[in-house]
């Protein structure tokens, strides 16, 4: 299922600048997950993107204007509306 956002664009479109199909393939992928973000993504049941914002004290605008997403794209995903992984985020 393909979801448009306000702009009209797709998020396929919208999610793909700057990640490529390695993105997460890095020299850091083999660290364990903090013990905060395991938390918040198995016992909270939140969005990995929710609980690394959350981790990470970035705001939902903060990463809007970091990452060229929009907002109502961010809060899609945040509420889990499409799991992000390395497919979905490519």
């Amino acid at each position: 299922m393909v979801m448009a956002d306000k702009a009209g664009r797709f998020l396929d479109d919208i999610l793909s600048p700057g990640l490529g199909v390695n993105a997460a393939v890095n020299d850091w992928a083999m660290e364990p997950i903090p013990a905060v973000v395991s938390h918040l993504i198995w016992e909270e049941q939140m969005s990995a993107l929710r609980a690394w914002r959350i981790y990470l004290g970035i705001s939902v605008r903060e990463l809007s204007v970091s990452s060229g997403i929009s907002v109502p794209a961010i809060e899609f995903l945040d509420k889990g509306g499409i799991p992000l992984c390395q497919w979905t985020a490519a």
